[in-house]
């Protein structure tokens, strides 16, 4: 490979403590690799010697993978050479991994020292949320059955009466924050001391960090004030028609200048004692004189706005406002440390720790009391210390780290700009501080004597449109006042390679916005705020509509380009409410998508479905999850029959309603119910919930719905997780039914089941944060016009580590900001603020060949007016634009126009597309839904029936390929051409436990994938079945061995690449040609051999007299399945085959058969 000059630096600086500060696409984890692999092998340092932090286990086992491709490689060259071969023994030991799997490997080394138990686990996700919601209930059942005084005095200021659980949520946040320093009691009471004014007001002395904030920010934008009136005064200047407004600008710039901005109380007086002269009224002037002067005093008036609302306390006052809230703050504390020791006595008595405890008690083995290394910390010095993702680290990481090194030898790759997980308590400013203080690598091979910086700056990703969009933009917005550093020739991205011409005609980036032209839109921050909360899911839905069928449209375009769907991606800022319309937009216009939106699992039909089911078996005297159930094809009542059966009786529970039915359905659901009810008495829940999938047939019904393998898979990890919560928790299906309930509550832990490949031929949706370290041709970046979340500073108490805590005043009448509250929204705000501007930089960076924004605003034209006119009120330098004007905006989008009107040259062709092209699909009012009103209107009166009966005889004029079935699966293709057509029930009435055929066949074809190896008894050990579809596998066990014997397995073991379970969508003609059919199917096996063929298995459990009945039998279904492999892969496929275990072989399928 071809280093760099920069790159060769990073790989080969010996000596000191190294900071490689690496742009986007600058190819840091090869350096990083490359510089391990030197030091093994040239540098000749053992492998256990070297601590390698990375921050996922996926690119752990990349590195470790590339050391031993690269010492084989040695090997190879010098086969007799003992310390090589040493490395190889070495390296399963080798501590490249995550943080948390080397605190946890040095915990298990060392358990006798924290009096731990040798067995401890990590405890789940999901038990250990409910295990801090059990320990903070109890506390709390404990402190009102005691009427404790503080406690109540702290639920009458910070909760509603009504609901005491926004108190719980913070503490339990406030505690989980505090985790991510190294010291959290001491933290937590050093912040409440903050507050304790006592001793300094006796001395008068009203000093205090929140002032200082605060007092800066004042003084900042009185200077900010007075520089945009004297460049706008020159607007006027010699105008003699706008001599008066010439004059009042003149008396405001010299009264503010005349403030006394030396202390804080100096300041709020002269503030105080401004006079601010009424505005020029009507004038004799031009049309463009009146103009500049209805201009100007729009500026004043926000200036003098601005500096009028200024509502803060003397500093006594906001002292003693403080010290009052003391005991307050002093109690809350208490209840935190009692959380701390209830929550510590909870998890030792389930034998588990929680990741934060992996981070501390590694700490405590490490560091003692006197902050001094301990002797473990002596025995863990490692040679190099190499760290990914620095910018991401947080202050507990960092002490852990330097504890194992000595001081010089630490190595730490990263992108200040790219630290994006400030939810997480990264601090970027770890970074910054050693990007500001090491010194600049010189060009030399001189042993390093002091700690160095090397820049990466060329990028091997992207194109050069790509790289000039993001360049402009962030030197125009991005500096170390607002975004914490300063984006200037050397945080340039620079093209690190050639790209040939490709398949665009033009890969300049673009930016689209979708007008709604919204006239008389009200600029009240008050009223916008208002209609936003009132409204915000309507518009979020709404505009993420008009986004993703704008979208579509630019998928199709690339698609019919050359480009794969798996090329392109659509990035969001947030995922929950947006993803699932994106999803559905995109699907109905024929594109194939997925997304792992967090919030989809719980909410899915196929979770709901027996989530309701489950509830039901409970108790059946719950009406919503009983019509769940009975509305699902798993009994497949419609409304007509669930108003027949409300109609039985009015007035009690549906289920009373439902017992006196005489509907077969409604018999048959109540026959099951009971079985269930008393299969849930003695069965495990995990049996249990596989039982309902296999005895109603709805686990393979789901497959066969749209999205139907993450279906299946999402089914599959309910399984799971009812059988990991009986291993850990309270049994039964009630409890289990509360813990879902509590879980979704409190996180949002259950993603769907991730079923998509890196290879699977789709558009993917993700986040941008989840989008990090990935690269796509095509990106789409959509949302970019949404505010920033503000909702974390709404909270009464809200917390910095900095600067502690931020609380509100509160007592029987007020409740206000005080001046701790102010400071920690001013500062914290600014430093979401500059992560939302590195979420931009992260999401542009993605792109390898283009780049396509996408937004919604209410008036575009009203928009860009005012932020021309927002940047000529500013001074501007250096090709960038003022910090204050920047950082007076909260959205990508104002960013990005900002950067556009400043700087002409910047290759992003932007596009105005009225929203009425998109508004195909409104949004409707919520209306409340009333199932029985709704039912009784869908029944025919005499009226119109005739009408409807005409209606529902109409015939279409293609009726054949209504018949064919529009969307259809290969099976029923192959069915339909040997003329059987067989529709099942889906749940029948068969009460015995014996599986039919086509039950087996697909429990030995899902067998026949797991099994990759010879070992069959580990696969049938493995294998997620239930203990009747175990023994039918058992009692075929003789299919295996034979299967494990094939040529077919011998091939698999020689191929290049196998692909199993593969599904796949394709359009083949209809009969009459003029519509198209979509079928789908599941390709069983494909691989690729030595030879770079493309060979197709289906695997066939039928019996059959002869070989040929198989062939005749499947060989369309095999057609259709090489058509569609072949348009995939864009490459015929050579070889199609039948595995039949009938036979014990490979059938070959030919053209002339």
């Amino acid at each position: 490979m071809s280093w760099t000059e920069e790159q060769l630096q990073a790989i080969n600086k010996r000596g000191a403590n190294i900071l490689v500060s690496a742009a986007a696409g600058s190819g840091k984890t090869s350096v990083l690799i490359e510089r391990i692999i030197t030091k093994v092998i040239e540098d000749r340092v053992d492998i256990d010697k070297i601590l390698v932090v990375t921050f996922t286990s996926a690119a752990a086992s990349e590195m470790k993978q590339r050391l031993l491709t690269a010492l084989y490689k040695k090997i190879d060259e010098t086969p007799d050479d003992p310390y090589l071969q040493k490395q190889i023994s070495l390296l399963n030991r080798a501590n490249i991994s995550t943080i948390h799997s080397f605190c946890l490997n040095m915990i298990k080394n060392n358990f006798y020292l924290l009096d731990m138990p040798a067995n401890f686990r990590i405890g789940d996700t999901a038990e250990i949320e409910i295990l801090k919601q059990d320990v903070i209930e109890e506390i709390f059942e404990e402190k009102y059955e005691n009427n404790d005084k503080g406690f109540l005095d702290l639920i009458r200021k910070y909760t509603n009466y009504s609901d005491d659980q926004s108190l719980k949520d913070l503490i339990i946040k406030i505690y989980e924050y505090s985790r991510c320093t190294p010291n959290p009691k001491k933290w937590i009471r050093e912040s409440v001391e903050d507050f304790n004014f006592e001793e300094k007001i006796k001395n008068e002395d009203y000093s205090n960090k929140w002032t200082n904030i605060l007092y800066k920010d004042l003084k900042d934008t009185i200077n900010d004030s007075i520089e945009q009136l004297k460049k706008n005064k020159l607007k006027v200047e010699g105008i003699q028609a706008l001599e008066k407004v010439y004059d009042i600008y003149e008396e405001d710039i010299k009264s503010l200048e005349k403030i006394d901005t030396t202390t804080w109380d100096t300041m709020l007086t002269g503030l105080k004692n401004k006079t601010w002269t009424r505005y020029v009224g009507n004038i004799k002037a031009s049309e463009g004189e009146k103009a500049i002067k209805s201009e100007l005093g729009e500026i004043r008036k926000n200036i003098k706005s601005k500096l009028t609302g200024i509502e803060f306390l003397s500093q006594k006052d906001a002292v003693l406002e403080l010290n009052a809230m003391y005991p307050t703050l002093k109690y809350l504390a208490d209840i935190i440390e009692e959380f701390d020791k209830r929550y510590i006595e909870a998890k030792r008595e389930k034998n588990i720790i929680d990741y934060s405890d992996l981070e501390h008690l590694s700490l405590q083995l490490l560091v003692d009391e006197n902050n001094k290394k301990t002797e473990i910390a002596n025995k863990y010095q490692f040679d190099e210390v190499l760290i990914d993702e620095y910018q991401d680290i947080n202050e507990v990481q960092e002490k852990i780290l330097t504890s194992v090194s000595n001081g010089k030898n630490t190595f730490m790759v990263g992108d200040v700009k790219q630290s994006i997980y400030r939810f997480r308590q990264s601090r970027p400013n770890i970074f910054i501080d050693k990007y500001t203080n090491y010194q600049k690598a010189q060009k030399n091979n001189e042993k390093l004597k002091e700690s160095t910086k090397i820049l990466l700056y060329k990028n091997f990703r992207s194109r050069g449109e790509v790289l000039e969009t993001t360049n402009i933009i962030f030197q125009s917005i991005m500096s170390k006042e607002f975004g914490e550093i300063e984006y200037n020739q050397e945080e340039y991205l620079n093209q690190g390679k050639e790209f040939e011409k490709g398949k665009l005609e033009d890969y300049s980036s673009e930016l689209y916005i979708i007008d709604k032209n919204t006239e008389n839109v009200d600029s009240s921050e008050e009223k916008v705020e208002v209609e936003e909360e009132n409204n915000e899911d309507k518009e979020i839905i709404e505009n993420s509509a008009y986004e993703a069928r704008l979208i579509a449209e630019k998928i199709k375009e690339f698609h019919k380009q050359g480009y794969d769907y798996r090329d392109m991606a659509i990035l969001l800022r947030s995922v929950k409410s947006s993803a699932p319309v994106y999803e559905k937009e995109l699907s109905e216009r024929g594109i194939p998508v997925y997304s792992d939106a967090a919030s989809e699992y719980i909410d899915s039909i196929e979770i709901n479905t027996i989530l309701s089911f489950l509830k039901v078996i409970d108790n059946p005297l719950q009406d919503i999850p009983l019509i769940t159930v009975l509305r699902s094809p798993i009994i497949g009542l419609n409304d007509n029959e669930l108003l027949e059966i409300r109609l039985l009786d009015e007035e009690r529970k549906f289920y009373k309603a439902l017992e006196l039915s005489k509907n077969e359905k409604a018999i048959r659901f109540i026959e099951m119910l009971n079985k269930f009810k008393k299969d849930s008495l003695s069965m495990p829940l995990d049996e249990l919930i596989w039982k309902i999938y296999m005895e109603t047939g709805y686990f393979y019904y789901v497959r066969l719905m749209p999205g139907g393998k993450t279906r299946q898979a999402n089914l599959k990890k309910l399984f799971e997780t009812a059988k990991n919560y009986e291993k850990i928790s309270f049994k039964g299906l009630f409890n289990f039914i509360l813990f879902i309930e509590k879980i979704t509550k409190t996180n949002n832990e259950f993603d769907s089941a991730k079923v998509v490949g890196e290879n699977d031929d789709v558009v993917k949706i993700m986040s941008i944060h989840k989008s990090k370290g990935l690269e796509f041709p095509i990106v789409f970046i959509s949302g970019i016009t949404k505010k920033v979340n503000e909702s974390d500073y709404r909270s009464k108490i809200v917390y910095d580590q900095d600067l502690g805590f931020g609380i509100k005043y509160v007592d029987e009448i007020l409740e206000y900001d005080t001046i701790s509250k102010k400071a920690l929204k001013l500062k914290s705000f600014k430093e979401m603020l500059a992560e939302e501007m590195r979420i931009l930089y992260v999401a542009l960076t993605r792109a390898k060949e283009k780049l396509v924004l996408v937004g919604v605003e209410r008036n575009v034209q009203k928009t860009k007016e005012s932020l021309a006119d927002a940047i000529n009120q500013y001074e501007h330098s250096n090709n960038k634009l003022n910090p204050n004007l920047v950082s007076k905006y909260k959205r990508m989008y104002e960013w990005i126009e900002l950067a556009r009107i400043y700087n002409n040259n910047i290759p992003l062709k932007e596009h105005i597309v009225p929203a009425e092209k998109y508004e195909n699909m409104k949004i409707e009012e919520d209306e409340t839904f009333d199932l029985l009103e709704y039912v009784k209107n869908q029944i025919p009166n005499e009226e119109n029936y005739k009408e409807i009966d005409k209606m529902l005889n109409w015939q279409y004029p293609h009726k054949s390929s209504i018949d064919e079935i529009t969307k259809t699966s290969v099976t029923a293709l192959k069915n339909n051409n040997n003329k059987k057509i067989e529709i099942k029930k889906l749940i029948t009435d068969d009460k015995t436990d014996k599986l039919a055929p086509a039950q087996i066949g697909t429990l030995v074809h899902l067998a026949m994938q797991q099994l990759k190896d010879n070992n069959i008894d580990k696969m049938l050990e493995n294998i997620k079945l239930n203990k009747i579809e175990k023994q039918e596998l058992i009692k075929r066990k003789s299919i295996f061995e034979n299967y494990i014997k094939s040529d077919l397995f011998k091939m698999l073991k020689q191929a290049k690449e196998v692909n199993r379970e593969t599904p796949f969508f394709m359009y083949i003609d209809s009969e009459n040609k003029e519509d198209k059919i979509l079928v789908q199917g599941v390709i069983d096996l494909y691989f690729i051999d030595s030879n770079g063929n493309i060979n197709l298995v289906d695997y066939k459990t039928d019996y059959a007299e002869k070989e040929e009945e198989l062939v005749e039998k499947y060989k369309m279904q095999l057609d259709l399945y090489s058509r569609a492999l072949s348009k995939a892969m864009k490459k015929e496929v050579t070889n199609k085959f039948i595995y039949s275990t009938k036979f014990n072989k490979l059938i070959k399928i030919t053209e002339e058969q």
